[in-house]
């Protein structure tokens, strides 16, 4: 649709020549044409659907025209409308597509965890996390307890998915979620853990391969009004 929009503003811009009577349907206007049509169709029109269309746009293109000539569009506010609805298309379409856009920054959360593992093998895992928690809060080394996590025994700066990906999605939301208020057991996707938050962050980071689309926006806005003279009377 936004490619579409442009193609049409290009082809309303090009035929505004100085010799506004001079009509010219040339392969920009076909192609408008056809994309139209298998928009509203989902198909190309046929050799006698596109004279069709073409006739009905040299007639559309004729009415605009003489509309336009005896300044209809003049302070009708339907048609402002519908003017701005199609620049901010053309403005979105170009702040994607450029190739010098900054990159969007995000706010990124990352958590910092300490944990003691306990095997599904074991038996009773869930019972031996509780009584960990219980053990670790009274001031019990942690070395002392539990089995050997190939990610070690400190998560750190881990945002929700990658804590998601070492812990597994239960315990990441129940740590993600709860305070930090020390030791608690947490079903992982291997186990049970007797785990606490140690830290939280919050940074604003750049996203990787992502433009900020806002920011590209305003700047092709800042161009479009920089090539006009503003002045306001009070």
């Amino acid at each position: 649709m936004l490619l579409l929009g442009a193609l049409l503003f290009a082809v309303d811009r090009a035929r505004r020549a100085p010799d506004a009577r001079r009509v010219i349907v040339d392969a920009g206007v076909l192609r408008a044409i056809d994309l139209d049509h298998r928009r509203r169709l989902g198909r190309a029109p046929t050799a006698q659907e596109r004279a069709v269309l073409v006739e009905r746009w040299i007639d559309e293109e004729v009415r605009v025209r003489e509309a336009e000539r005896l300044g209809l569009a003049q302070g009708d506010v339907i048609v402002r409308r519908r003017l701005l609805q199609k620049m901010d298309q053309i403005l979105d379409q170009t702040a994607r597509l450029d190739p010098h856009a900054p990159p969007r920054v995000v706010r990124v959360e990352r958590l910092s965890v300490e944990h003691v593992f306990f095997s599904r093998g074991r038996g009773d895992a869930e019972r031996d996390a509780r009584d960990a928690a219980a053990a670790l809060t009274a001031g019990t080394d942690p070395a002392t307890l539990g089995d050997p996590f190939p990610l070690g025994a400190t998560l750190r700066a881990r945002t929700r998915a990658q804590l998601t990906s070492a812990l597994g999605d239960a315990a990441a939301a129940s740590l993600w979620s709860s305070p930090d208020d020390g030791w608690r057991a947490v079903e992982g996707a291997a186990g049970w853990h007797a785990a606490r938050v140690v830290g939280r962050t919050a940074d604003e980071e750049r996203e990787a391969g992502a433009a900020d689309v806002e920011a590209a926006r305003r700047d092709a806005q800042a161009k479009l009004r920089a090539r006009y003279v503003v002045e306001v009377r009070r």
